[in-house]
């Protein structure tokens, strides 16, 4: 028995979410992704201010990598350490730095 071939649609892929560390801009980047019609965070919006100044790397890619998100980052050396490599590697995410 053969089955039906579909109709051709596809479902639209939903848009990458965006999360962005703290070592880049807070406002400026932020602004320019939303304006290009894209789903962007900040740490502080996710924790809050204080919380995010106070937030380890692993735990905000741990969380970032459960939901889905695109980390955007400068700090070139969370793809050195062991503890920011395992929760990279666990949530099989990349961070772009």
């Amino acid at each position: 028995m053969r089955s039906r071939p579909s109709s051709g649609r596809r479902r639209a892929a939903s848009p990458p979410e965006f999360l962005i560390d703290r070592s880049l801009s807070q406002v400026s980047l932020p602004a320019a992704l939303l304006q290009a019609g894209l789903i962007v965070r900040t740490l502080a919006d996710v924790y809050g201010e204080q919380t995010a100044q106070e937030t380890d790397d692993a735990t905000w890619l741990a969380l970032a990598g459960e939901r889905g998100w695109v980390v955007l980052c400068k700090d070139d050396r969370i793809r050195r350490r062991p503890a920011e490599l395992q929760t990279l590697s666990d949530g099989r995410r990349g961070c772009s730095a």
